[in-house]
């Protein structure tokens, strides 16, 4: 990354994109086979929820491997801990619930009645969610991420 771009993803993200786009080309059936077993049963589960949320066959088949292929490219080779049952469900909702915080839906008694919270524990949530997204991408005065 440049010492002047400091958003989420590094310069070479239209260079990866390029080489995504071509992915498509692939069949599912072909990624399985020269992919790492873990990466083959990413581009399943893609497929799978692709499809789920309405996307049909052909489209769902294109842009599987190439999700699986950019998570691959940002988040392989580490290790990381991915909340799973409720711990997920309630970070999901929580960033949802920022997200339509940030998007001028930010009646604290409206967020309340549709995630069914308290006044408090929405701003609570709020507090905490801009917390989180100061760390992820505010700088701190090194020039380095918090």
């Amino acid at each position: 990354m440049s010492g002047d771009n400091f958003s989420l993803f590094d310069d070479d993200h239209a260079a990866l994109g390029e080489l995504i786009d071509n992915i498509g080309n692939l069949s599912s059936e072909e990624c399985k086979r020269a992919w790492p077993r873990i990466l083959a049963d990413i581009v399943d589960l893609f497929l799978a929820e692709l499809m789920r949320s309405g996307m049909n066959i052909n489209d769902a088949t294109k842009y599987a491997p190439k999700l699986a292929a950019t998570l691959g490219h940002y988040f392989g080779g580490r290790s990381y801990y991915i909340p799973t049952g409720e711990t997920l469900k309630l970070a999901l909702r929580d960033n949802m619930l920022f997200h339509d915080y940030q998007r001028g839906n930010g009646d604290i008694k409206k967020l309340a009645e549709k995630y069914k919270l308290t006044d408090s524990r929405i701003y609570l949530i709020i507090r905490e969610q801009v917390a989180l997204h100061r760390k992820r991408f505010q700088m701190d005065m090194f020039g380095e991420k918090k």
